[in-house]
């Protein structure tokens, strides 16, 4: 584990800073909620980078419920 990332986790502020820019990435429409077509897009970009196959819709659903 890289020393940013040590620094990152090991402090409570610094990981929400972190945790936020990441979920307003995610909130696409700034609703302050990530729907499930956001979550969609993020996991079919994932998907792409990874090689991986894309997310059915209930591979999407399922992981946004287990986030909630």
């Amino acid at each position: 584990m890289s020393k940013d990332i040590r620094n990152i986790l090991s402090s409570d502020k610094k990981f929400t800073e972190v945790a936020k820019v990441a979920f307003d990435s995610v909130d696409t429409d700034k609703s302050g909620t990530i729907d499930a077509s956001e979550l969609e897009k993020v996991m079919n970009q994932i998907a792409t980078d990874m090689e991986a196959e894309a997310p059915t819709k209930d591979d999407v659903l399922e992981v946004l419920e287990h986030l909630d």
